[in-house]
């Protein structure tokens, strides 16, 4: 069942058994060659030279994380394009995008290929990478987006220095405007949280100097800026029941996301370190989880998005909470997760897909995200009678540690990327720098 050990990858190969196609789980089968799906159908009716059956296990679409910060180059001792990459395969995602602000910010060509050569070398995984936009390169947009997947844009101070004032988004538009590529918004207005900051001593004070305002301030400028214009823009991290509401009026090209830590954990939860829970935007209480829930549900979310930024656990457990960098790891458990509140009945399977798999594929145009003639044969197979629970030191991000301890969540035991079989039985058979740059397809 090794296949990239067999060689097989140019051969037919086929898979029977239960299903996610066609927006449905169902007895089925489909077959794919050099990595593409090329034929849909029913359980003995395919021909392979391959043929895989996974018994009661489920066949799912495998995964896609808009949202990660792999930190390389510059702080590769909390995460390097390997050990992310890895983590993600692990938790049953076969694309991830990374964002800009690592050391140098990835905002010239220079830095943006030197970074896509060291993914490249390393991401076992296929990857995408943005450009982080500030008022000094806008002029330069265009080039920029022949190495960039997407732009992303800070409207209020977080990890980096990367940032454009809210007065500027409408500039942004124009700047992108016939590229081709969605823009990213950290959507909380520095003007607010400048006049909300304070000194933190818990996350009950930063969920203080981060109000909602300052998130709904900044959405309300970027939909103004987004409506009548030609450019997909993405509010990432919702985190709050005001900031949906807002959303419930925007332009039909502005989607958004919502990260599992947003909808599941909040400033109460009592963390064995409390710097584990400090993130940006911050982790609001029951009213704002419950509602974001409900989007997710409802369909008002667009994209579920991990926000995986790992530091190292001895700088999330400074003595001096004020000095806690902002972020926490979150690629491998995005996926298993979300499967977990399928299992529970929270969310439907079919919605499940929409957020992490089909919805991603769609806002970058990618053939990943569906198991369907001409797509990319990435998918995963799950026990969805056997969860996990989850324990930060035995995943495998670098930082070692995950917020979810003691979590359940449904992990894939088997992974394959564009047919090859990268994960077998939870062992991975992954060659370091088989990932591949999405860009290369355009």
């Amino acid at each position: 069942m090794v296949l990239w050990r067999r060689g097989l990858l140019s051969e037919r190969v086929v898979v029977e058994g239960t299903i996610f196609t066609g927006g449905e789980l169902k007895k089925a089968a489909f077959a794919f060659e050099d990595g593409v799906i090329v034929e849909l159908g029913t359980v003995g009716k395919l021909k392979g030279d391959v043929m895989l059956d996974f018994g009661s296990k489920v066949v799912l679409p495998a995964g896609i994380d808009i949202h990660v910060h792999f930190r390389e180059p510059g702080l590769v001792e909390k995460e390097d394009f390997y050990s992310g990459s890895v983590a993600a395969l692990y938790g049953g995602i076969s694309c991830v995008f990374d964002m800009p602000n690592t050391k140098p910010a990835s905002v010239s060509v220079a830095h943006l290929e030197a970074k896509r050569e060291l993914a490249e070398s390393k991401s076992v995984v296929d990857f995408g990478l943005y450009a982080g936009l500030m008022e000094g390169n806008l002029s330069r947009v265009q080039t920029l987006s022949s190495v960039c997947d997407g732009f992303k844009v800070f409207l209020g101070s977080s990890t980096g220095s990367l940032l454009l004032e809210v007065d500027h988004v409408s500039s942004v538009f124009e700047a992108v405007s016939g590229l081709d590529r969605p823009i990213m918004f950290h959507a909380e207005s520095e003007g607010f949280l400048q006049r909300f900051c304070r000194e933190e001593e818990n996350l009950l004070d930063h969920l203080a100097a981060r109000p909602s305002v300052c998130e709904v301030s900044a959405i309300d400028q970027v939909c103004a800026a987004a409506e009548g214009c030609d450019v997909h823009a993405h509010i990432c991290h919702v985190s709050s029941a005001e900031g949906l509401e807002s959303l419930s009026r925007r332009p039909k090209n502005v989607s958004c996301g919502v990260t599992p830590h947003h909808v599941l954990l909040d400033p109460e939860g009592g963390f064995c370190c409390p710097g584990f829970g400090k993130v940006n935007p911050p982790l609001r209480l029951l009213y704002d989880r419950t509602r974001l829930l409900q989007g997710l549900v409802s369909g008002e979310i667009d994209v579920f998005e991990s926000d995986h930024a790992p530091h190292l656990r001895e700088e999330k457990c400074a003595d001096v909470f004020d000095e806690v960098p902002c972020g926490m790891p979150g690629v491998e458990t995005l996926y298993p997760l979300l499967l977990w509140q399928v299992r529970e009945g929270r969310l439907s399977l079919a919605r499940a897909i929409e957020l992490v798999c089909d919805a991603p594929a769609r806002l970058f145009g990618l053939k990943k995200g569906r198991l369907e003639v001409g797509f990319d044969a990435d998918f995963i197979v799950v026990d969805m009678d056997r969860p996990v629970c989850i324990d930060g030191s035995s995943l495998h991000s670098r930082c070692g540690w995950s917020a979810f301890d003691g979590w359940y969540g449904l992990f894939a035991s088997d992974v394959f990327v564009r047919g090859t079989h990268l994960l077998v039985d939870s062992q991975m058979h992954a060659k370091k720098g088989c990932g591949r740059w999405v860009g290369l397809g355009r």
